[in-house]
């Protein structure tokens, strides 16, 4: 009596078989799919896409027949680098009136400014806003030539000639003199071995009088002043005679904060537009001050 019966494969014919299986299963579904990852979906989806546009059968196409006979005809056509169409025509000769191209007289009529008659027609526009009022409200040849009178008549330049007349618009030499308007003065002198007329300056600072001598003037802790005939001292000295700083004020009382100090035995020499008084005292002690100016 048989009771089983075992079957199994023999280890040698496992082993080759076994030896096939040299990847795994992943690997080699990543190497069907490739790079895209892409399935047999995909490849369904991008054939019924296909489908799509193939809207018309094939045989409702022009035959090759029919092509052949349009590429006959096409022998007869050539194109441009840009594969643009070039028809050749018979060649004519042009009316002599047309002697240049209509691309020339567009340029020649728009100009270097490539001007067009929008261009002209907003400069035109412009224009006319600026002429807010007729010319008839303007002034009239017969106003206008009252302007002549205001005018001097033109004159030779001489060195005699009498003063001219001017208006304020005019280029006269004159100068302000804080009161009045003043012609500029002249004078003559050799300039670079010549005679010849020059234009007269003086300094403001320059005296125009002999020097004014006031001495021995005695300086307490009293503030005293003294004061400078007119115009004023234009140059004004003054010398601390004694051993004691003085504190001078010019036109106006000694400061109480950084005074004008005469050091004993020391001048001043001191230039200004004009003083008209001088106001001295010391700290403490006196001193006597000297003082010389030129107005």
């Amino acid at each position: 009596m048989v009771l089983g019966i075992t079957e199994y494969l023999a280890p040698e014919f496992a082993k080759s078989a076994l030896e096939k299986l040299d990847i795994s299963l992943t690997t080699l579904r990543d190497a069907l799919r490739g790079t895209g990852n892409k399935t047999l979906t995909d490849l369904d989806t991008k054939l019924a896409d296909i489908y799509t546009r193939l809207d018309v059968t094939l045989s409702t196409r022009a035959s090759e027949t029919t092509l052949n006979a349009i590429k006959t005809k096409t022998d007869l056509l050539t194109f441009d680098a840009n594969n643009y169409l070039r028809v050749n025509v018979s060649t004519t000769v042009n009316p002599p009136n047309l002697d240049m191209t209509l691309t020339a007289l567009r340029d020649a009529l728009r100009g270097t400014g490539n001007k067009t008659l929008t261009d002209l027609d907003t400069g035109l526009s412009n224009i006319y806003g600026r002429l807010d009022v007729a010319l008839s409200t303007r002034s009239s040849e017969s106003t206008l030539s009252a302007f002549s009178g205001k005018f001097p008549s033109a004159a030779a330049l001489g060195d005699s000639m009498s003063n001219p007349t001017t208006t304020i618009i005019g280029t006269a030499n004159l100068i302000w003199t804080g009161s009045a308007w003043a012609r500029l003065g002249g004078t003559s002198g050799d300039f670079a071995g010549t005679t010849l007329a020059g234009l007269g300056v003086i300094p403001m600072w320059l005296p125009s009088r002999q020097a004014y001598l006031i001495d021995n003037i005695s300086v307490g802790t009293t503030e005293a002043s003294t004061s400078i005939s007119a115009p004023g001292a234009k140059i004004l000295i003054i010398k601390n005679k004694g051993d004691v700083d003085a504190q001078i004020g010019l036109n106006a009382s000694v400061p109480t904060t950084n005074p004008l100090i005469v050091r004993a035995k020391t001048v001043r020499v001191i230039a200004h537009k004009g003083v008209t008084a001088v106001y001295y005292k010391t700290a403490t002690g006196s001193t006597t001050l000297e003082i010389t100016y030129f107005n």
